[in-house]
């Protein structure tokens, strides 16, 4: 069971800077759609996401999305927050 528990570390390890490295391009796309007055949600990027999880995992479209809608919506709420930022700091 130790070294099971050892390898999920590790893998959750990877897992932690791959959000993290997502997370920080995600800041850099919401000034993008900021600066180019582009909106937040994509449903047809969003859809591509979760197939994408979807064939690389192995798993169902549906069984993808539950997985990794948190992370899409915890993304688009940063996207949404950089926005809402840079239009108050515009306005003062």
């Amino acid at each position: 069971m130790k070294d099971y528990r050892k390898s999920i570390d590790e893998i959750d390890k990877k897992i932690c800077e791959l959000v993290k490295e997502r997370i920080e391009i995600v800041k850099k796309v919401g000034r993008f759609k900021a600066e180019n007055n582009i909106p937040v949600r994509d449903e047809r990027r969003i859809n591509a996401v979760y197939e994408n999880f979807a064939k690389n995992s192995g798993l169902s479209y549906a069984d993808a999305k539950k997985i990794y809608s948190p992370l899409i919506d915890f993304c688009i709420k940063i996207e949404e927050d950089i926005i809402e930022n840079m239009k108050k700091d515009k306005k003062n």
